[in-house]
């Protein structure tokens, strides 16, 4: 249990591309979520995983709760001063990096749905057993070793830029789709076989 759940901590740093989605809570209690891509005092078009917009008046909507909400719940809480070796700036900049790339989301997705998948009477545990931040200070020093504060600011420039962003966004697409390529090609060389 212990080795898969290290596993799939290893696999969400190591497939950190995932964005927020935001989400539209309706009155009548439907909950929506995609991307808004537009927002004014009279309406909100939101986008969905098939990239269709639909508009919502805003005497339809409860409350939105957006990638700017989520960011702020879901920020990391990172003593600089509680990292012995690293310099406090490359600290900042290392915990920057994993919150724009996406590693840190999807580390909390992962540990999410490891507790949502674990029997009822186990579930405590793991939320007990499992901090973020913790897990998060025990990176830092790997991702010193391998990245310079220039590579960082570079990293995180990157990641803020709007082809960041793009790429941000496509790149689970871009997976889906090649792994359903994959999964084809494989499937006609074994027939072929």
């Amino acid at each position: 249990m212990i080795k898969r759940i290290c596993l799939c901590l290893i696999m969400s740093v190591v497939l950190s591309v995932s964005a927020f989605a935001d989400t539209i809570f309706l009155k009548d209690g439907s909950v929506i979520e995609g991307e808004i891509i537009s927002r004014t005092a009279l309406f909100v078009v939101m986008r969905d995983e098939r990239g269709v917009p639909s508009k919502y008046h805003m005497e339809q909507i409860g409350h939105i709760y957006g990638k700017e909400e989520q960011a702020a719940a879901n920020a990391l809480l990172i003593d600089p001063l509680e990292i012995e070796g690293v310099e406090e700036e490359k600290v900042r900049l290392i915990v920057e990096f994993i919150e724009v790339s996406g590693v840190h989301q999807n580390m909390q997705a992962s540990i999410q749905q490891i507790i949502d998948n674990a029997p009822e009477e186990r579930r405590w545990d793991l939320e007990e057993l499992f901090d973020i931040n913790m897990l998060v200070q025990n990176l830092i020093p790997i991702y010193d070793a391998y990245y310079t504060e220039e590579d960082l600011k570079a990293l995180v420039a990157f990641y803020t830029s709007p082809v960041g962003q793009k790429f941000f966004e496509v790149t689970p697409k871009i997976m889906a789709e090649a792994m359903q390529v994959s999964v084809q090609y494989f499937q006609e060389k074994i027939k072929q076989n």
